[in-house]
Parts: structure tokens; C-alpha cells; sequence
């Protein structure tokens, strides 16, 4: 069933309906959810944030320890007759089930959905989801059961979050809680990565990495949240709207430089190394989290123009 589903999808291709899925699916990137964690985190409200990046890093965690346990192919690689659009296969690293852009995609806007009291805000969120949903079905790189256990997984975790954010924030063991079951979880995935790597015939060393960066987000996450709310502290409403437009964007440039640049150097000279993968995107999670609000804090404050 899904694979035919896929072959009627094809058969309906057009140019336009090609290029216009080819930019709906980039909302789906991991670079697209980011961008926005850092306006929120940096400028707007730094508790949904943490939110934010609570539902991103669970649900991020669990799919792509499930992608590695059960290890399902990609269409075309599952069918060689089937041709997905070429454009679209380099961001289809790992695994095909279940699907990452659709975690990433429903992590953000579910949230902005579940928060918000406007019934056409809650409906453009989840058609966001859904465009994007399609869209990696129309262009070839995901089956039905990929992006519906995805998003079935995602939304349950951002619900569960997003409750209990709204209802039991102020309790002081529900942080505490969250982040004794988020580290459990990072063991656990490392704890996958390193049984199917060592013990599983046959995997490739590269089906391996996106698991690896997960879970050093999370670590990241982790370390960033303790430091940031224990010794930074940063205000991220203390400037002026001038200023808080170019913070954002020096602060999104050195993360996205920072990024390419660990990702140039890890898959470059040390691509056979895994924990590097690991401790790249921990680094970059850190810098986020801790390193740029102390940049933030001695220079984009109103007191430090006074």
C-alpha cells in the first residue's frame, strides 16, 4: 500500500508541483527550527524555548532510535523501479521509518498550535505540518507509515510537554522531572547506537550519525539548560528593537557558521569517528544555549548603553 501510494503520487508529478513541494519540504530542515528556536530564545521568550527544545529533543530522540532499530530502506532503495525526485535525496539521510522532517516540522508548529488561543493560528500550524508531510511522500522520499508514526510520536510528546508546561510549570519538581527522563533517554539512545553499531551485521557507519547528533543535542540541552538558568541568566527582552534584530542575526550567523564548520571538519578528517558527530552538535546546542547569551548579556543590554 505504500509503495503504491508513492507510484500515484509520482504519476501525478508536474514541474510546478515539483518545485513547489521542493520548498515546502525545506520547513521541515532541522536548520528551519533552529532559526526560529534562536529568535525565541534570544529575543522573545526564553521559556517557551526551553519548551521548545524539550518537545524537539524527545521526539528527536525517539524517532531516530526508532529509524536505527528498525531500519527500513528508502522507497527507491526498497523499490528500484520507484524514482523519487533527485533534487530531494541528499537531504534524506539514514534511515526511511520513521521520518525526521516531519519531527522536526510538527516539534515546532504543534507547539505554536497547542499554546495558542486563535483557532486560525492552530489551523495554519497544522497545515504547515500537513504540506510538509505530503511533500516528502510527493517528492519520493517517504512512505505514508514514515511520516504518520513521526507525527503520531512528535505530537504526542509536544502534547504531554505543552500540557504539563501550562498546567505544572510552576511545580518545582516538573523541570526536574523532565530532565531526569531527557537524560534516561540520551543513555538509552546512545545505549541503541552503540548496540546496533557493535552488534548489528551489515549497518553502515553513516545510517549511525543522525542518531549521534540527536543525542548530542540533547546532551547539549541538557548541560546548556543547567548553566543557563543556574549561572547566565540572561534577559532576552533588554534591548531595543533595533538591537534585538541584529543580535539575532550576528547570533544566527556564528551558529550556522559554527555548525558548518564542526560538520566540514568531523566529516572531513574524523567522518569514521562516532562520538564526534556527537560532540559536534552538543557544541553547537552549548553555544546556543550558554556561550551566545553571555555575549548577549555584556553587549546587547540597555544598561550597557546607558
Amino acid at each position: 500500500m505504500d509503495m503504491r501510494f508513492l507510484e500515484l503520487l509520482s504519476d501525478a508529478r508536474t514541474p510546478a508541483l515539483t518545485w513547489f513541494n521542493s520548498i515546502i519540504t525545506v520547513i521541515g530542515e532541522s536548520t528551519i527550527f533552529i532559526a526560529v528556536l534562536c529568535l525565541i530564545f534570544w529575543c522573545i521568550d526564553k521559556k517557551f524555548a526551553y519548551r521548545l527544545g524539550i518537545v524537539y529533543v524527545i521526539s528527536g530522540l525517539i524517532v531516530n532510535s526508532t529509524k536505527i532499530l528498525c531500519r527500513v530502506p528508502r522507497p527507491w532503495v526498497r523499490d528500484k523501479s520507484f524514482k523519487a525526485v533527485e533534487s530531494a535525496k541528499h537531504t534524506a539521510t539514514g534511515y526511511s521509518f520513521p521520518s525526521g522532517h516531519t519531527q522536526n516540522v510538527t516539534a515546532l508548529f504543534s507547539s505554536f498550535a497547542f499554546v495558542s488561543k486563535k483557532k486560525s493560528v492552530k489551523f495554519a500550524c497544522f497545515a504547515t505540518i500537513f504540506l510538509v508531510m505530503f511533500s516528502r511522500m510527493y517528492l519520493g522520499v517517504h512512505t505514508p507509515s514514515d511520516v504518520l508514526v513521526s507525527f503520531g510520536i512528535t505530537i504526542i510528546v509536544s502534547f504531554i510537554i505543552n500540557y504539563y508546561a501550562e498546567n505544572y510549570s510552576v511545580h518545582p519538581s516538573f523541570v526536574k522531572r523532565t530532565m531526569i527522563f531527557l537524560i534516561i533517554l540520551t543513555f538509552i539512545a546512545v545505549g541503541i547506537i552503540a548496540y546496533v553499531g557493535l552488534a548489528v551485521p551489515g549497518v553502515p557507519f553513516n545510517k549511525l550519525t543522525d542518531t549521534a547528533k540527536a543525542a548530542g543535542a540533547a546532551a547539549g540541552f541538557i548541560i546548556g539548560y543547567y548553566i543557563e538558568t543556574k549561572h547566565i541568566r540572561f534577559n532576552e527582552r533588554a534591548t531595543t528593537l533595533p538591537l534585538q534584530i541584529v543580535k539575532y542575526i550576528i547570533g544566527l550567523v556564528l551558529t550556522l557558521l559554527l555548525n558548518s564548520v564542526l560538520s566540514y571538519i568531523v566529516k572531513s578528517f574524523f567522518s569514521g569517528i562516532l562520538p564526534l558527530y556527537f560532540i559536534s552538535k552538543m557544541l553547537v546546542i552549548l553555544f546556543i544555549l550558554c556561550v551566545y547569551p553571555i555575549i548577549i548579556k555584556k553587549f546587547f543590554t540597555k544598561e550597557y548603553y546607558l
